[in-house]
């Protein structure tokens, strides 16, 4: 196997939370998806409905065949 050209990279995202959020637990995950140039899909993006994330019964960006789940972090309480 030939490399012609390799890139490294290396990304840190900080996150901030409100204190009243202290207690509840989290995590992230980063997605790529094939449809990032429709910009009309999951209204605008935006995901104002929790049903344009992760629904079963209607598309949905989560479970859709367009999204590839890059990496996801393990679940953490906020504040600790």
């Amino acid at each position: 196997m030939n490399f012609i050209r390799s890139n490294s990279f290396r990304q840190r995202i900080f996150m901030k939370f409100d204190s009243a959020m202290n207690g509840l637990r989290t995590f992230h995950a980063l997605f790529h998806s094939s449809e990032a140039s429709d910009l009309s899909l999951y209204n605008g993006w935006n995901f104002t409905d929790a049903s344009l994330w992760d629904s079963l019964t209607a598309d949905s960006f989560w479970y859709s065949d367009a999204s590839t789940l890059l990496f996801s972090t393990d679940s953490y309480m906020i504040g600790s």
